[in-house]
Parts: structure tokens; C-alpha cells; sequence
């Protein structure tokens, strides 16, 4: 800085420490695209209609503490606040509150019209914390689960080995540390309830996959690999996914893959952002390089429902 812009710059941030935030702002306007990034002051977003697409909230609390909020690709909002507002009126529609509401106000958008909740919703559905994609699971504690079994197929063992790996070294290499890696049959109950598990392999050579498998929208045997209605040869095609545990809700599972920027992304961190969405296909028929681990022949999202 020149000297007399920083002399400048300096005192104007020291008048706004003195200020602080405001502790109850009076008008929030916020925007997001993932609900990685779901909240400001009192009011958090707690569902979208469709992800990646621009979401919108203004809200204005009014001296009488009633509410006026107008939102944009929103399906769930939750309010918090010392005392409840006693009216909301949210899209042109009013909605009433009374004595016995909490602090916490939830409201759900359902066939176009808000309703008042008495909590979360309880299905399964993209959340602060479940949103996908893949590289969201290392936002959180995790933990790579190492397969120690036989695989269905020597060429998806060989694959899955090879990509655990690489995994590994990259964590060590980027982010300077050592991903923890436990094998299937040490896997706790802490672990699962703690922790989004990244499973390495396949329902044969994990023990981990096998068990959550019934529960997951695919299916995968020594000859199949069955996604969305297509059918692949499990002998060289295998699946990378992200997908809510379904014996830890809170969690995530992740099939065989670590963080996925690969080589071509260690010049700059500027690379060094999400490279698939929640699930792909991968032909390993093509070798891994520094982009992808095999060739992508199909990938993409799933809804808001986790369908």
C-alpha cells in the first residue's frame, strides 16, 4: 500500500471493529448457489428447489418484530431469533405465529405454499452438510476405508488400489498431512457415526460397500455394474459416488474417490477445485492420467430428494 492509503484503510477499519457487527440486523438480502454457503444472522437456509442455481432471500424485520421475507428457488427457511416474530408474511402469503412458538421458526415450501414446521423435515433431501458434490465429503472429518478382501474383477481391484493410492499421496502433497486409512474390518461404530467414510473398492473386496449396498441407488455384481437404468461390465467400469449414509444420516458415503483434482491441478491452487458432480462412470479401459481417473462416460447430480 502506499503509505498514505494504508494510514487511510488502517482508521477506517479500526472505526468498524469499534462498531462490531450488527448483532440483529434489521434487513438481510443473501444469495447462494449450494447450501455449503446457507446462512446469514438470524436466518439460514435449510433446503433449495434445485442446486447450482441461484437462490435469493431478502428479509426485513420491522419495528413491530413481524416479518416480511421474499425468496427465490427456496424450499425450506429457518429463523432464529431471542423473541419470535408474531407475523410472517413470506411470498405475499401471511402466516400467524402465537405465544407457543420456539425462537427457532421453521417454514417449508410445499406445492408452492409455506407452511410453519415444528422442526427440520425429517426426508431425505440435499442439507447444509449433505449437499454433494463429491469433494464435499472432505469438508468434514473423514476417513478412507481400505478394502481388504477379493475383488469382483482384477482390473477394478488393481483400479481401486491404484487410485487409494494416489489419493493419499495428494492429500499428503496439497494439504500436508496423512489421510487417515483404516482397513473394512476395523471400521467402528464411532467411525460411522462420526466421520463420512470413503470406501475404496468393490462390494466383494469391501466388506463396508457389501453391507450398505442394498441401500444404495445402484447395483454392482461380478458381472454387472446397474446405475439409473444402464447396465456396465463390471469387469472394467466402476462407479465414483456421493450419496447420504443410510445408517448415519448426518454423514456421507464416498465410492472411490479421494479429492478429484488430480496432478495437472498442483501448479496452481487456482485448479484445485470439484471436477466431477455427485456420481460418474468410469471406463477404466482408459488408464488414469493427470486429469481423470479413467474415462467419464457418464456423470452428473442428484435432485434435491437424493434421487
Amino acid at each position: 500500500y502506499h503509505l498514505e492509503t494504508k494510514t487511510r484503510l488502517t482508521a477506517r477499519l479500526q472505526e468498524l471493529i469499534a462498531n462490531g457487527r450488527e448483532a440483529i440486523p434489521r434487513e438481510i438480502r443473501f444469495s447462494t448457489y449450494t447450501l455449503r454457503y446457507p446462512e446469514s444472522a438470524w436466518l439460514r437456509i435449510e433446503g433449495m428447489e434445485k442446486h447450482w442455481e441461484r437462490a435469493d432471500v431478502h428479509a426485513k424485520l420491522a419495528a413491530d418484530h413481524s416479518l416480511w421475507v421474499e425468496t427465490k428457488n427456496i424450499s425450506v427457511l429457518r429463523f432464529q431469533f431471542s423473541t419470535p416474530p408474531g407475523r410472517i408474511t413470506i411470498d405475499d402469503q401471511i402466516l400467524e405465529l402465537d405465544g407457543t412458538d420456539k425462537p427457532v421458526a421453521w417454514l417449508v415450501k410445499q406445492e408452492g405454499k409455506w407452511n410453519r414446521s415444528p422442526s427440520n423435515p425429517e426426508a431425505l433431501r440435499k442439507r447444509p452438510g449433505l449437499t454433494g458434490p463429491v469433494d464435499d465429503a472432505f469438508m468434514d472429518s473423514f476417513v478412507f476405508v481400505r478394502p481388504t478382501g477379493k475383488p469382483l474383477n482384477p482390473a477394478v481391484g488393481t483400479w481401486a488400489t491404484s487410485e487409494l493410492t494416489a489419493a493419499r499421496q495428494l492429500w499428503h502433497d496439497v494439504f500436508r498431512g496423512d489421510a487417515p486409512v483404516i482397513d473394512d474390518t476395523a471400521l467402528t461404530a464411532a467411525d460411522v457415526a462420526n466421520k463420512n467414510l470413503i470406501l475404496w473398492g468393490d462390494p466383494s473386496s469391501n466388506s463396508a460397500i457389501a453391507k450398505l449396498l442394498p441401500k444404495l441407488p445402484l447395483q454392482w455384481d461380478s458381472k454387472n455394474l446397474v446405475f439409473r437404468g444402464q447396465t456396465y461390465s463390471a469387469a472394467d467400469h466402476a462407479p465414483i459416488l456421493i450419496f447420504p449414509n443410510p445408517v448415519s444420516p448426518g454423514r456421507y458415503i464416498v465410492l472411490n474417490s479421494g479429492i478429484d483434482f488430480r496432478g495437472d491441478a498442483f501448479g496452481t491452487n487456482a485448479h484445485q477445485t470439484p471436477k466431477l458432480p455427485d456420481w460418474a462412470i468410469v471406463d477404466l479401459k482408459t488408464p488414469p492420467d493427470q486429469r481423470w481417473p479413467g474415462k467419464i462416460v457418464t456423470a452428473g447430480f442428484f435432485d434435491e430428494a437424493w434421487k
